[in-house]
């Protein structure tokens, strides 16, 4: 399945509860709320959304460290996983 409309975006303090609720669709043991709100005023940190129709269904959290960059965490929702090539302009 093609899907053309998804928007990646840097995630903004509005999209943390969406996150949140991608990280418990994830995760058996989901980061609490509290550490994504932290994780906003890391200087090290950036995290990214992706959404259709402007609803968050992934992310993905970053710290970068030097010349490096450590993925700190990833998850898409579960109702919007397995979709393959949702990037190709197929």
């Amino acid at each position: 399945m093609v899907m053309d409309n998804v928007v990646i975006s840097k995630m903004i303090y509005d999209d943390i509860p969406a996150v949140y609720e991608v990280e418990k669709t994830a995760f058996p043991i989901p980061w609490p709320i509290e550490t994504l709100e932290k994780e906003m005023q890391n200087m090290l940190a950036t995290y990214l959304v992706a959404k259709i129709d402007n609803e968050v269904i992934g992310y993905i959290g970053m710290w970068f460290v030097m010349d490096e960059c450590h993925i700190t965490n990833l998850a898409v929702h579960s109702d919007h996983r397995r979709k393959r090539n949702c990037f190709s302009s197929d």
